[in-house]
Order: structure tokens, then C-alpha cells, then sequence
């Protein structure tokens, strides 16, 4: 909140609204044998029905200790084997790490970004590029100001595959209301480690009604599953008849309200 202040009265709050796209973000399927395709498959509502590994279209691996311009409490160097991802600046592509916080109050972990404008196969600036966004490991919301390297930092792009991840989760979902009504949703988001459950993705929604009858056949995102029952708490029976494919490739597009109010300052 910003104190502005004002003659005789107090004016409306104002509110400003910044989006942001993530760079293009790659699902891959599970690995062989991890999904049981076509098995009866019982679960509560807190338990995915399944997991995607998510990337960037892009990776790169540090080749030498590089000083970075974190700041307080949180890592100042990283090591040489570094895993970064790659994202979308005004000048090309950056490659980016998170800078760990040493601290167990306030300090959050941050992003720092990397850039090889010349291409020349190092490093030569860092920006300090903020905390994941929604604390979503790959969110990189605004990469921040240039920083020269005192020396410029090797790297290797290495395959997607052995880059940073992440979980993409999908549940399938009902509220009381909705098992009254014989709905369902399937529901794609985001799992950080820490978390619980996942963040959802506006967009990313699937929504059936039950048949009484028999199985209710639902897809999202390449998933293809079938509903066989449910109970009042949430939990589900269901078959994944088809997993997602390689190659599906999807933005996210990330959005900051930031509300100001002006306050009447007596005098």
C-alpha cells in the first residue's frame, strides 16, 4: 500500500494488473510402467490421479564455480554442475538457478538468471531475477537488471530431460455440492516440493456428469480416464486408458494485482 497524500478528500483505490508468460513449457509422459493402464485403481481426493514431469524447451549446466549477487542469506556462489532452465529475455534465451536461503524466517529462495548475448559459450551477466512465482520452481515473473561477471561463466546446454523439473499433477475433483449434483472435474496444476496438493491452472479444467449407469469417460491434456465411482468424501475408483504423449507444449500466463490507495494525510 503506497500513502498518497491528498487536499480535502480520499479518492478510490486504483488497481494495476501485470501479466507475464512463462517460456514454453514441455509435459512429458511417465516413465514405462509407471502408469497402470487399463487397472481398476482406487484413491482419495488428496492423491493425484497422475504426474507429469514438466521442463522448459531449454537446459544448461554450469562448467565452474560462479560468484552470484544474491542477496542476504541466500547463496552466494554456485557450484560448477549447476542445472539451469531456460527462459525468454529480450535478448535471446537466459538460463536460470535458484540461490538457496540460508535463513529459517523471512528469506525466500531466489532466482538468478544468466545471459550469453554474444553466444560465445559463456556467461558474461547475471541478473538476480526474484523469488518462483507462486512458489512454482520454473516461474520466473520478471528477470531484473543486468549484472556483469567479473569473469565470464562456461556453460554446456545440456537435454531437457536432465535439466530442472517439475511435478505437473492432475486430480480428479468434487466439492459436497458437486457430489450432490453428480459432478466431476479433472483439474491440472502445479506440486512445489513443500506443498500440499498442487496449484491449480486456470484453464487447465475438465467437468462431467456422472453417468449413473456406468463409467464416465473424461480427457484433459492427453490423459483419457474413466470414472467408475465416487463418495460423499471425494475419493474415486477409476482406469487411465491413455497417458499423454511426448511433445505437448503449453505457456502459463502469470498475472500480479498490485491495488493503490490513497490516504487522507491531515495538515
Amino acid at each position: 500500500m503506497i500513502a498518497a497524500g491528498c487536499a480535502a478528500y480520499a479518492a478510490q483505490a486504483s488497481a494495476q494488473t501485470r501479466t507475464q508468460d512463462t517460456a514454453p513449457l514441455i509435459i512429458h509422459p511417465p516413465a514405462q510402467g509407471e502408469v497402470a493402464i487399463g487397472e481398476e485403481i482406487a484413491s482419495v481426493r488428496t492423491n493425484p490421479v497422475i504426474r507429469l514431469r514438466t521442463t522448459t524447451m531449454r537446459a544448461a549446466r554450469l562448467d565452474m564455480d560462479t560468484d552470484t549477487p544474491s542477496g542476504f542469506a541466500l547463496a552466494k556462489m554456485l557450484p560448477a554442475g549447476t542445472k539451469m532452465f531456460g527462459i525468454h529475455t529480450t535478448a535471446g534465451w537466459a538460463y536460470c538457478a535458484v540461490a538457496e536461503s540460508n535463513a529459517r524466517w523471512w528469506t525466500t529462495d531466489q532466482f538468478v538468471c544468466f545471459e550469453d548475448t554474444d553466444k560465445d559459450g559463456r556467461f558474461e551477466s547475471v541478473m538476480r531475477s526474484g523469488a518462483p512465482f507462486m512458489r512454482v520452481p520454473l516461474f520466473v515473473f520478471e528477470t531484473g537488471n543486468r549484472i556483469a561477471l567479473q569473469t565470464p561463466a562456461p556453460y554446456t546446454q545440456i537435454d531437457v530431460q536432465d535439466g530442472p523439473s517439475m511435478d505437473m499433477t492432475i486430480y480428479a475433483l468434487q466439492g459436497k455440492r458437486d457430489f450432490r449434483n453428480g459432478i466431476i472435474y479433472l483439474r491440472a496444476g502445479f506440486r512445489p516440493d513443500d506443498a500440499i496438493g498442487h496449484i491449480p491452472i486456470r484453464g487447465l479444467t475438465a467437468r462431467a456428469r456422472l453417468n449413473p449407469e456406468g463409467p464416465t469417460r473424461m480427457q484433459l491434456m492427453g490423459l483419457e480416464i474413466e470414472i467408475l465411482s465416487t463418495d460423499e468424501e471425494g475419493n474415486i475408483r477409476y482406469r487411465i486408458l491413455k497417458a499423454p504423449e511426448e511433445g505437448m507444449i503449453y505457456r502459463a500466463t502469470m498475472s500480479v494485482s498490485t491495488t493503490y490507495t490513497p490516504i487522507l494525510i491531515p495538515g
